[in-house]
């Protein structure tokens, strides 16, 4: 048996309004859980961070219910939802049982000078969740774990973003600052941004000594309307090169390479 099992029918109970709230922005914004969905994850959450997880939240009636006996999976309270109340959390239609996890907590953008001295960082002021999670999936890989948010950012904690970074959220430390152009004027050290009128990275990264912080540009503006801006602060642009055939690369595709190459100078 879990820790606690209760069932839960009603779409007025108060924890299920809570967790419906966890499926879009709004409710994420209070910063205290988010929801984490298949069972691959799932079992990745409960393997390697199971400190954070704060219930199971599952439907016997819909065959999302639990069939692992695990020390893992029965130190944690569960809740049976009815079939219905289920699918409504269950946004991205995995029917296997959810994780209740304790978000990590934001930081405000001032702080980030304390940390950028001696470490990488990647500000994604991405609007589309599935982008932004395939950045924060290739940012992970190659070790830069200060991420910077932007008002225009979609929230980290989104289903979405969830299921297409593929692995815990631990390990990040997010940075909430305000609109792109502020944060701008908020970095210091070594800051390169992905625009195309911009120095081939591989040129630009040849002679990098110390920690990097890249930026990417905006979904569809890039750093067009901050030009100048970027220009009073001297933050190098750099760009992918690649075949002339293709206008351009989509932004998981250009920061994967950028920090792959990035990397690689640096270690």
């Amino acid at each position: 048996m879990n820790a606690s099992t209760k069932k839960i029918e009603s779409r007025q109970n108060a924890q299920f309004k809570y967790w419906r709230s966890l499926t879009e922005g709004r409710g994420l914004k209070k910063g205290e859980h988010y929801l984490v969905a298949g069972s691959k994850l799932v079992n990745e959450y409960l393997a390697s961070d199971s400190e954070n997880v704060r219930a199971i939240i599952g439907s016997s009636e819909c065959g999302a219910s639990l069939t692992d006996e695990s020390e893992s999976f029965l130190a944690h309270d569960f809740f049976d939802l009815s079939s219905s109340l289920f699918e409504e959390l269950d946004v991205l239609g995995a029917r296997f049982p959810l994780l209740l996890v304790s978000q990590s907590p934001l930081h405000q953008i001032e702080e980030l000078s304390k940390y950028t001295s001696n470490e990488n960082c990647l500000v994604l002021p991405l609007s589309d969740p599935s982008n932004l999670g395939a950045c924060l999936r290739s940012a992970k890989a190659f070790g830069f774990k200060n991420i910077v948010l932007c008002a225009e950012s979609a929230n980290p904690f989104l289903p979405k973003c969830v299921r297409t970074l593929a692995s815990p959220l631990f390990g990040f430390r997010f940075f909430q600052g305000g609109s792109f152009s502020t944060i701008l004027g908020e970095l210091d050290g070594e800051v390169l941004c992905l625009d195309l009128d911009g120095e081939p990275l591989q040129d630009a990264a040849s002679n990098l000594t110390g920690p990097v912080t890249l930026v990417v540009g905006e979904e569809g503006k890039g750093f067009e309307k901050w030009q100048q801006c970027a220009e009073q602060l001297l933050i190098r642009k750099v760009k992918i090169a690649h075949n002339s055939s293709v206008e351009s690369l989509n932004a998981t595709v250009a920061v994967s390479i950028a920090l792959w190459e990035i990397s690689k100078r640096l270690n």
